[in-house]
C-alpha cells in the first residue's frame, strides 16, 4: 500500500495528466466534430510536429493526421486489425530541466516505458487497466523540450501492442528536439 506521500504525489500527477490530456479524443470514435479543439482542427500540410508521427508505426497503420495552430498539435490514429490507437503530440511549452524532473517524480509510481533516448531527455509511463501485461493499456511520454505524446488505445490495445506502436515512432529525433532549458 502506497504511503501518504505517494497517494499526494500520484493524485498530483492524475490532475497533471487530466488537464494535459483533456485535448485528446477516444481512439474508438476518431476526432469528435463537436469538440473546439477538433472543429479547428485540419488535415496536417505544413511541416512540423506532424513530421514525427509517420504514415506506418511499426505493425500500425496511421490515418491521415489532423493537426491545429496556434496551439501546436498534431493527431494521427493507428490502427492494426481491431487495435486502434488515438497518437497526440503536442508542445506544453514548460520544456526545461526541472519541470522534466517533475513529471519523472510524478511517473515514477506507474510502470515505465523502456525508450530508445536518453532518459534525461525522456520519460513515459504505461496507464494500464491491470497489472498484468496483457491488459489494455495507455501510455504517457514526456520529453525535457517539453513535448508530449500521448497514446490513447480506448481499451484496445495491450501493452506489448503499444510497444510496437512506440518502437516505430522516431523517440529519438522527438528528443533530440531542442526546447526550452
Amino acid at each position: 500500500m502506497p504511503d501518504n506521500a505517494l497517494v499526494k504525489m500520484s493524485a498530483s500527477a492524475l490532475a497533471f495528466l487530466v488537464v494535459a490530456c483533456s485535448r485528446s479524443t477516444p481512439a474508438t470514435g476518431g476526432a469528435a466534430a463537436s469538440s473546439p479543439s477538433a472543429s479547428a482542427a485540419s488535415v496536417a500540410t505544413s511541416p512540423g510536429l506532424d513530421a514525427f508521427l509517420p504514415d506506418i508505426a511499426g505493425p500500425f497503420q496511421g490515418e491521415p493526421a489532423t493537426h491545429r495552430d496556434p496551439d501546436p498539435w498534431v493527431r494521427r490514429i493507428y490502427a492494426r486489425g481491431k487495435a486502434r490507437v488515438n497518437v497526440t503530440l503536442g508542445s506544453q511549452g514548460g520544456g526545461g530541466k526541472k519541470a522534466f524532473e517533475r513529471w519523472v517524480s510524478m511517473s515514477i509510481a506507474y510502470p515505465q516505458i523502456p525508450l530508445r533516448a536518453p532518459p534525461d531527455e525522456v520519460n513515459g509511463f504505461f496507464d494500464c487497466r491491470a497489472d498484468d501485461a496483457g491488459a489494455s493499456c495507455d501510455g504517457h511520454i514526456h520529453f525535457r523540450s517539453g513535448l508530449h505524446l500521448e497514446l490513447f488505445g480506448g481499451g484496445t490495445v495491450t501493452r506489448d501492442q503499444l510497444l510496437a506502436l512506440i518502437d516505430g515512432l522516431p523517440i529519438e529525433a522527438m528528443a533530440a528536439r531542442q526546447g526550452d532549458d
